[in-house]
């Protein structure tokens, strides 16, 4: 009875039947890369059958005609050729952006069967006894020349390209690739150890576990795809400029409260309703979020116009039954991706539709139209614009004098930051500021602008002789750096200021949103010999609290309490209690927003120890503002 030595190569086929199972009865979400990993599967399936079938037809070489047996030995070969291929087809589609790839690819489909076609015309031979089983000769040689130079061509890309891969896909590929050079290098040496054929159901396995595992794709809990999913689709949409409806399932608790789980609960069943739908796909995204794609917009219309009935059935009851806690549901459709240009871009935009909605109801379903579009282009101009101004140094400050009723003349003046286009005209402040703290460039401007004002008080005798100080504004993105007070003792050191002549100016809104960092920040300025004034006093959320905890020795009137001031009698109570109060509390006061002078003796009146406003001089250049002060005297 033969025995043949096809142990190893028939349990390697098992573990590629069962991935193949896993793998193609999985609902994929239509990656490229997974047809590349399927025609990997499929490969390695016909390799380990060729193997099988050559081992058990030179064990019957007698039996058998001599043309099968060389066929089968070569046709193993041509399959050895193929595979080793493969981990380099594999890594290009994770190397090269997809137009690229085909081109490449298509060069190296033009090679392969010239290759293959080199092999099957090379004589082989074999060697059979016991259980020792191999072919040998010069298609052999040839065979193992073509598969060394595909997989050392494939180990110098991931190693010269590693920063291209992710860690977890650099360890894939290169342990799978390593794997294949060892084995081959070790069956070249010793062709009675058949472990190809092994190596190559462990590489296989390995892409499987660590990269094209479906199941690593969905999330368990809500039943659809995972964020992970969506941004790697998304990605290839982008790259291809595929015209997919995009439509956000937003749901978020509207009053905070110990019993939470409404929004879920609401978010659960949303999915559930979506998965009726087998023309779309559902994908979870970060936080309460799911993101249905369509490939129209009449599709996304229908699904969304169903969930809205299906919402006031089932849903708007879960969203209103706890007497604490409300749920709400924000519907954001943009019609096509390619409006934009790429996933980041495209959630940016979906947020901006959904925050620009003032409706209070339960469930909002709004479209992204030409006006949302614009304000969102508007918003990334500008966004570049503030970049280019920082890198081209057009950002420039402004200064505003402020007056002393007591001392009747200029003792300080309000750093104002101001963004210049290339053109020279300048960008309104009321535009640029909230992009800047939204997109966290407020930070570089605030360190700009200190420096800038440090330069000023170091080079200008008579800016620092003549004022007290200069405020300069913090923002919120500000006091939460770890480093701002050493960036300040820096920035004021190199240009030899004394700390003195600063005085940082904190909102009340800000004060509120981060009191706890505040305080401990501001001890060590304090102890530096910085001094802080609250601006937007009386503005929003006012708090007395705010005063007597903040250890400011300054707080400014908002200009709407001011302007209130001139026609509500009740204003003016308010405006007299508060200089009073903060009088009391050793403060000093400065009305802002002053235009004409009987708002000016007006202010005298109530005791307020600062003017700032139009009266005296609007925000002007530093050099302008030098010559206002001089003149003053």
């Amino acid at each position: 009875m033969v025995v043949y030595n096809i142990q190893v190569q028939t349990s390697s086929i098992l573990v590629i039947v069962l991935i193949m199972l896993f793998f193609f009865c999985s609902r994929k979400i239509g990656l490229f890369t997974e047809r590349v990993f399927a025609r990997i599967l499929i490969g390695a399936f016909v390799c380990l059958l060729l193997d099988i079938l050559s081992v058990i037809f030179i064990c019957n070489d007698d039996t058998l005609p001599y043309w099968l047996v060389e066929a089968s030995c070569k046709l193993y070969l041509a399959s050895i050729i193929c595979m080793a291929f493969a981990g380099l087809d594999y890594i290009l589609t994770e190397l090269l952006a997809e137009a690229t790839y085909h081109k490449a690819i298509r060069i190296v489909f033009t090679i392969l069967p010239i290759q293959a076609i080199t092999v099957l015309m090379t004589p082989i031979s074999w060697y059979h006894k016991d259980r020792v089983v191999y072919s040998m000769g010069p298609a052999t040689t040839v065979t193992y020349v073509f598969a060394f130079i595909y997989i050392l061509t494939t180990i110098y890309l991931i190693l010269t390209k590693r920063d291209k891969l992710n860690k977890r896909r650099f360890i894939a590929t290169s342990s799978w690739m390593v794997l294949w050079l060892v084995t081959a290098t070790v069956q070249f040496l010793n062709s009675g150890l058949l472990i190809i054929g092994f190596s190559m159901m462990l590489g296989v396995l390995i892409l499987f576990f660590l990269l094209e595992n479906p199941a690593s794709l969905h999330d368990k809990r809500v039943g659809c795809f995972n964020s992970h999913a969506l941004l790697l689709f998304l990605d290839q949409v982008f790259e291809r400029s595929e015209d997919y409806c995009v439509t956000s399932f937003y749901f978020e608790d509207t009053v905070n409260d110990a019993t939470v789980g409404t929004s879920s609960d609401i978010m659960m069943n949303t999915a559930t309703f979506l998965r009726r739908y087998r023309n779309i796909a559902v994908y979870k995204n970060i936080e309460n979020e799911l993101v249905m794609l369509s490939r129209t917009k009449d599709i996304a219309e229908k699904v969304v116009t169903e969930y809205r009935d299906y919402y006031r059935a089932n849903l708007a009851r879960i969203a209103k039954e706890r007497s604490r806690t409300k749920a709400r549901v924000s519907v954001v459709t943009l019609p096509d991706c390619t409006l934009v240009k790429n996933s980041d871009s495209l959630f940016s935009l979906i947020h901006m539709t959904r925050e620009a909605s003032s409706s209070t109801a339960s469930l909002v379903i709004q479209n992204v139209d030409d006006e949302h579009l614009m304000k969102y282009y508007r918003y990334h101009e500008v966004a570049a614009e503030i970049r280019s101004a920082l890198d081209e140094d057009r950002l420039e400050v402004f200064y505003q004098p402020i007056f002393s009723t007591e001392r009747n003349c200029y003792v300080s003046c309000e750093a104002l930051a101001r963004i210049r286009r290339a053109d020279g005209s300048l960008i309104s402040p009321g535009e640029f500021i909230p992009v800047a703290e939204d997109t966290g460039l407020i930070i570089r401007i605030g360190d700009r602008v200190l420096e800038k004002v440090c330069s000023l008080l170091s080079n200008r005798k008579e800016v620092s002789e003549t004022l007290d100080y200069i405020e300069v504004n913090l923002s919120v993105a500000q006091f939460k750096q770890a480093d701002l007070f050493d960036k300040f003792v820096e920035i004021t050191s190199r240009y030899g200021v004394d700390p003195a002549k600063i005085n940082l100016e904190i909102t009340e809104t800000a004060s509120i949103d981060a009191k706890n960092t505040l305080l401990d920040t501001m001890k060590l300025f304090l102890e530096h010999g910085v001094s802080f004034s609250l601006d937007d006093f009386g503005k929003g959320q006012s708090n007395l609290m705010y005063v007597v905890e903040m250890p400011v020795s300054i707080i400014k009137l908002d200009m709407d309490m001011i302007k209130a001031y001139f026609v509500e009698n009740k204003a003016k109570h308010v405006v007299a209690t508060t200089v009073k109060m903060a009088h009391d509390l050793g403060l000093h006061v400065v009305a802002e927003g002053i235009e004409s002078e009987h708002e000016l003796e007006s202010m005298r009146s109530e005791h307020i120890d600062f003017i700032q406003g139009y009266y005296f001089s609007r925000p002007i250049p530093s050099e302008e503002f030098v010559s206002l002060i001089t003149k003053a005297g």
